[in-house]
């Protein structure tokens, strides 16, 4: 299993960016140092529209994740909503195949 998670930087009660987005980086590489064997980091760029039409963009840490389990990931996103006060993480599930070669 592969999960991606989209981890935007926008405050949930803000709406805008409090933590820098390289505070935020080394919050999440250490995070991911500390919970899993390997993961990949990289930064985004998201984008959105409200159920009111406002349009949102803004800075994302995307983080690639393989060979560990569901419940690594949850402990991983509640403890990154907390550290970075996010409403919500996005986690995309994806069945794959993959081999260290």
């Amino acid at each position: 299993m592969m999960y991606t998670m989209m981890i935007g930087l926008n405050d949930k009660e803000t709406k805008k960016q409090e933590i820098s987005t390289d505070v935020a980086l080394n919050i999440v590489k250490s995070l991911c140092w500390e919970m899993f064997e390997g993961s990949t980091v990289s930064l985004a760029y998201g984008l959105y529209k409200h159920d009111d039409g406002e349009k949102v963009s803004e800075n994302t840490i995307r983080v690639e994740l393989m060979m560990v389990n569901e419940s690594q990931v949850k402990q991983f996103a509640e403890t990154i909503k907390k550290a970075l006060n996010q409403e919500s993480v996005l986690v995309i599930k994806a069945e794959i195949k993959s081999d260290l070669w």
